[in-house]
């Protein structure tokens, strides 16, 4: 997959967490966006080269973020404060594009 089908990946998911609130249904459309865009960034992450250890950590840091947002609508117990933290690591990430695109 190209960088930028990756960003484009990330940016959808962040579209889905804007939608996203604690009373959403669990609609499996949601979770399996989202379960997608997390095992694409677990896989980046572990193809990455050291020289993109900062970019890493971040895809990192949105994976787990976005699989506890999974995990949570699968067991119906998801708050606004795993929802935000999950969009703050998105953000993180998609800014981590942009300085990385300028290197």
């Amino acid at each position: 997959m190209s960088a930028d089908d990756e960003r484009q990946a990330v940016a959808k998911a962040r579209a889905v967490l804007d939608r996203l609130t604690p009373i959403t249904s669990d609609t499996e459309m949601i979770k399996s966006g989202l379960r997608y865009v997390s095992r694409l960034l677990a896989d980046a992450t572990a193809q990455g080269f050291s020289s993109d250890a900062a970019l890493n950590k971040l895809r990192a840091d949105a994976s787990i973020a976005l699989n506890h947002v999974t995990g949570s609508l699968e067991s119906r117990s998801i708050t606004q404060d795993i929802i935000d933290r999950a969009t703050r690591a998105v953000d993180a990430l998609l800014n981590g594009y942009r300085q990385n695109a300028g290197k």
